[in-house]
């Protein structure tokens, strides 16, 4: 196991470094009253562990040489992967990152000079401009942040992996790559989203015109953007385990897994976690003077 920042190793079980205990608890005090005695806390825990059950079986099928899979296999496939990507650390950053880059827009329209007026008449405070001023610098200056709860995050998380995530794996056209010997190494986001283009683009599991996803040390599922008519398994050479290698390891959050024995770090330097880029992507001022702003967040690779 090797932690994404900085350049500690420890060897550890998988199941050991992978604990996270109530990770996935959703509290009763965010049920209605109404519910909360049939509530079971775990309960998300459980259905994960289900659907983690189904693929496990389809992936053990698919190593000992089960492909192209029926379309049934393929569905409880791509809900492993599809929760996979939302369930995680990665996701529940970049909600963190949203939100922080929401935060002076929300401050500019809570602190607009009439709500300031009304808010300092309301407590007897001095209303001139320049306490009105004061107050909104103040604001900007140091904004309050917008934390998530757990149980928010666990249905957003549900949310996109059922409504947006899983359509894009279903339409992708699947095939396996084999290597000769044990080379592969996976994280906590165990995806690797590669493009022929050169350039500091944010890629996904919908635009990424091949995700990668290591099955185990000795292959894994390569999902193509593009429609092909056939699926199947192949081997593949070094220089494509180096590749994916890099980009499972680029998207790793806090922990990066490999077998002792094996080396799939060399030659890989890591940079650091892509940073949200916010970009005014159409503006324009209506009949009452308001200015309307459309915006685009998206994570600059450096």
């Amino acid at each position: 196991m090797h932690q994404r920042a900085g350049d500690r190793h420890l060897e550890t079980t998988v199941n050991t470094a992978c604990a996270e205990v109530g990770f996935y608890e959703i509290s009763a005090a965010d049920i209605d009253p109404a519910f909360q005695d049939m509530h079971d806390p775990e309960i998300i825990e459980k259905t994960l562990s289900g659907i983690e059950t189904d693929a496990k079986r389809v992936f053990d099928a698919m190593l000992s040489g089960s492909f192209p899979l029926t379309a049934e296999n393929k569905f409880h496939t791509s809900l492993f992967l599809a929760l996979q990507i939302n369930r995680g650390w990665d996701f529940r950053e970049k909600v963190a990152q949203i939100a922080d880059s929401l935060m002076p827009y929300l401050v500019e329209i809570a602190t607009s000079p009439e709500k300031v007026r009304a808010f300092l008449r309301e407590h007897n405070l001095p209303m001139d401009e320049a306490s009105i001023e004061s107050f909104r610098a103040d604001a900007r200056k140091n904004p309050p942040r917008l934390v998530a709860g757990k149980t928010f995050l666990i249905q957003e998380a549900l949310r996109a992996a059922l409504r947006d995530t899983l359509p894009h794996l279903l339409h992708r056209s699947w095939r396996i790559l084999r290597f000769e010997s044990p080379c592969l190494l996976t994280s906590d986001h165990p995806f690797g989203y590669w493009s022929p283009a050169n350039k500091r683009i944010s890629l996904g599991i919908g635009n990424a015109p091949v995700v990668y996803y290591p099955l185990d040390r000795t292959s894994a599922l390569a999902m193509h953007l593009r429609s092909r008519t056939e699926e199947f398994a192949r081997v593949a050479g070094f220089t494509r385990a180096h590749q994916i290698n890099a980009l499972v390891a680029s998207e790793a959050s806090k922990w990066i897994f490999h077998h002792p024995d094996d080396r799939p770090l060399e030659g890989i330097d890591l940079a650091p976690k892509a940073k949200p880029i916010d970009d005014v992507v159409q503006r324009w001022v209506d009949s009452d003077g308001l200015v309307h702003e459309v915006h685009r967040l998206s994570w600059d690779k450096g």
